[in-house]
């Protein structure tokens, strides 16, 4: 059979081969024959008839078809070793013939609204096709598979119709819950989202309705604490209740601050204790939190905890004790995410020894402590907070040359660090001006960074006010 290749030059082809109801053998070997040039190649079939059906389904320009002539042949010895040579190439291009002729029926069924005949094709055939996918479009049948079962695991609903109505395949992540509708609340959820604005209600109220609120509450407090819901009733029961209903409530807390603490909404609780609540009454939380005040403050949300300690009860033996354990490792704290906070607070609120010791952890490594991002907020405060003598001794250390100053105005957080020695009262201040100037013009000609050009101008400023 003569057909057309590529570039216009008729090919004629040989292979054996049949097409019955839509059905095509894979078993086709390609043999083209020794004298063959170029793309010229041969194709023996059987019938002229299937010739030109199988041309006319893989859309071809038929030229010329010509039955094989049955009859004896006796092939040559050359022969013979160059059919077995070409074996393998001959099942390999004739497995690409299959896939040529599927493509273009499709093609032509797409365009013609008529049947292929090529739609039953054999277990072989599709297996062989599974194999030579691409990973992507084997991924792609994996997800057409998995959608077509969640259909029917759906009612047959659509994945519009399951969109529409909040239908959920997966569980969602934390990282792509936007990728998905948001699942209803159950109804169990609708119930207690609705009792529990009940409760705020008659907590609001006063009176009896708020001590039959808090009948309701007693036995459910932990529980409440550590739902979204719940922990703001229970916030709202210590504030609204007088003093002995309020620490009826607590008392169910006893036992597992800790818990409270890891959870987002429980930690409210508890810090709703601490600032509500008398010292005596929130001793428990002190008490629980004992071998565990480092790892307290480096957490999350222990942090805020530790720090409504320190606002409320920070000069009390308790809470003093709590926070000379939390010193132990002050010098990691000062650079902590969240133990910073923690530092903060405790020279805000601590004791004077408590503010000597957070001095005296800065000055390990000063420099490297003014140019971190955390600890930059714990030196501008122990410039505010700190005794003149923990002041003079971190200014000091600071001032230590020109270059120094220079440098670290230089940097993104050593810049506020600077500020703070600029607004130092009397001489301390005027000592940073003057190494700032000295620095800035020692820089021979190197670019100034826009924070010190930022603090220059702000003093030329500020002594032309004056």
């Amino acid at each position: 059979m003569m057909m057309t290749a590529g570039g216009g030059q008729p090919v004629m082809m040989t292979a054996v081969g049949d097409v019955q109801q839509g059905a095509v053998n894979s078993n086709i070997a390609w043999a083209p024959p020794r004298q063959a040039t170029g793309f010229r190649t041969s194709m023996e079939i059987v019938n002229p008839a299937e010739a030109t059906k199988l041309a006319v389904a893989t859309d071809l320009s038929v030229v010329e078809c010509s039955a094989a002539q049955p009859g004896p042949s006796t092939p040559s010895t050359a022969d013979e070793e160059w059919a077995s040579k070409t074996e393998e190439d001959g099942v390999k291009h004739g497995k690409e013939l299959l896939q040529l002729i599927k493509a273009s029926s499709a093609l032509k069924e797409s365009a013609m609204g008529e049947p292929s005949g090529f739609e039953g094709a054999g277990a072989d055939a599709g297996a062989d096709s599974f194999d030579r996918c691409s990973a992507s479009a084997l991924r792609r049948r994996r997800r057409q598979k998995a959608a077509s079962f969640n259909t029917s695991a759906s009612g047959g609903a659509s994945s519009e119709e399951q969109y529409a109505a909040g239908y959920q395949r997966r569980p969602m992540a934390a990282h792509d819950s936007h990728a998905y509708p948001r699942q209803e609340p159950s109804k169990w959820q609708k119930s207690e989202d609705h009792r529990c604005a009940r409760l705020s209600a008659e907590l609001e109220a006063g009176g009896e309705r708020a001590a039959a609120a808090m009948m309701e509450m007693q036995g459910e407090v932990r529980r409440m604490s550590m739902e979204s819901a719940g922990c703001r009733v229970v916030q709202l029961a210590f504030a609204a209740l007088d003093k002995r209903s309020a620490e009826e409530l607590v008392m169910e807390l006893w036992g597992h601050v800790r818990e409270a603490i890891n959870s987002p909404h429980g930690n409210y609780v508890i810090q709703k204790v601490v600032e509500l609540m008398p010292s005596s009454s929130a001793r428990f939380v002190v008490e629980e939190l004992r071998g565990q005040a480092a790892a307290t403050a480096r957490h999350r949300f222990g942090c805020r905890v530790i720090c409504r300690l320190l606002e409320q009860s920070g000069c009390e033996d308790g809470t003093a004790s709590l926070i000379d354990e939390v010193l132990e490792q002050a010098e990691d704290l000062c650079r902590h995410s969240f133990g910073h906070h923690v530092v903060q607070s405790i020279l805000e609120h601590g004791l004077s020894r408590q503010r000597a010791r957070i001095a005296e952890a800065l000055g390990q490594d000063v420099r490297r402590n003014a140019k971190n991002r955390n600890a930059s907020y714990v030196i501008e405060k122990s410039l505010t907070y700190c005794s003149p003598e923990d002041c003079a001794a971190l200014s000091s250390a600071l001032l230590s040359s020109p270059e120094e100053i220079a440098a670290l105005a230089q940097n993104q957080f050593g810049a506020f660090v600077v500020r703070s020695l600029l607004r130092q009262p009397g001489a301390g201040g005027e000592a940073a001006l003057e190494q700032l100037k000295m620095g800035a013009a020692q820089q021979n000609g190197q670019q100034v960074s826009r924070h010190l050009h930022r603090l220059l101008e702000e003093n030329s400023a500020a002594a032309a006010a004056a």
